[in-house]
């Protein structure tokens, strides 16, 4: 039996749903009609600026050609009486490389046991055994400490040994050696001629000065090596002496010096250098003998 409130609870619900359905109403339309909100844009990076440092391209390394004309330069200034060229100033610190041939002229004659002439002389050039299979290859620098040239040369530059060797040939860029004398009956065709020394007018040399180091200081002991081959080398074959350095300087900045014992006698020039490293090489095939590295 429904009480007196019944009617009263009714309407009470009634009410309650009325406003349940209108809010959900309100709820959709408004989820119908709100303005859509855009998404965020996208986050663009900024390019990073990148330095890009330009090295200096390497100076090439000098070559035969290189030294003959920087000291050409040097022996013409001498000779005019005119300031070294400051244009040599700039070779000091370069590198370089040379080939030197040697043993152009066949193997050594054998050494006489006990021959002290034979081993004080510069020797250069190669020999080989046919009993042992070996092949001695031999290339002396020069020692010029006591000669009486090379003070003046050196001028104030502080040394107590001075090594190195005169530049075979140096009128030429050739680094081979020359070409074979003709033959038997084409040479008897031609008048004899005159035995003429070696022109000694390009010089090389490392000055060591008190303290320095002695890696490639030789001290009188020639450059030697020995290889095993199954024969001798074919007629016409030679080595090369391989020398690579650094030109130095003398205590002037200048890396060549030049003197001459008269006004019509070309200039005798010396470079001033660092030998690092020495090698062997067999012209034939390229291939290194041997090596003395700083």
């Amino acid at each position: 039996m429904p009480g007196p409130n019944a009617p009263l609870v009714k309407r009470l619900s009634a009410i309650v749903a009325g406003l349940a359905i209108a809010g959900f109403g309100l709820y959709a339309l408004d989820r119908e009609t709100a303005t859509p909100v855009a998404p965020p844009p996208p986050v663009v990076e900024k390019p990073v600026a990148r330095i890009t440092k330009v090295l200096p391209k390497p100076e090439p390394v000098l070559g035969r050609t290189d030294i003959i004309a920087a000291v050409a330069r040097a022996a013409d200034a001498h000779a005019g009486g005119l300031p070294q060229p400051a244009a040599d100033r700039s070779l000091v610190g370069r590198t370089f490389t040379l080939r030197v041939p040697f043993g152009c002229g066949g193997p050594m004659p054998e050494e006489a046991p006990g021959s002290k002439a034979k081993a004080q002389a510069i020797q250069r050039g190669w020999r080989y055994s046919e009993a042992s299979g070996a092949l001695q290859l031999i290339f002396g620098l020069d020692d010029w400490t006591e000669a009486d040239w090379i003070a003046p040369l050196a001028g104030d530059t502080p040394h107590d040994q001075v090594e190195g060797f005169w530049l075979p040939r140096p009128w030429t860029s050739s680094e081979t050696c020359p070409p074979a004398p003709p033959e038997q009956g084409e040479a008897e065709a031609r008048p004899a001629r005159a035995a003429v020394p070696a022109e000694r007018t390009v010089g090389l040399a490392q000055f060591f000065a008190t303290g320095a180091p002695r890696t490639l200081q030789r001290g009188g002991r020639p450059y030697s090596a020995t290889v095993k081959r199954d024969a001798p080398p074919a007629p016409g074959s030679f080595f090369h002496l391989v020398v690579e350095g650094r030109i130095a300087a003398f205590a002037d900045g200048q890396p060549i010096h030049c003197q001459s014992p008269s006004p019509d006698q070309r200039p005798s020039c010396v470079v001033a250098t660092e030998f690092t490293t020495m090698a062997f090489e067999d012209n034939s095939t390229g291939e290194v003998l041997a090596r003395w590295t700083k």
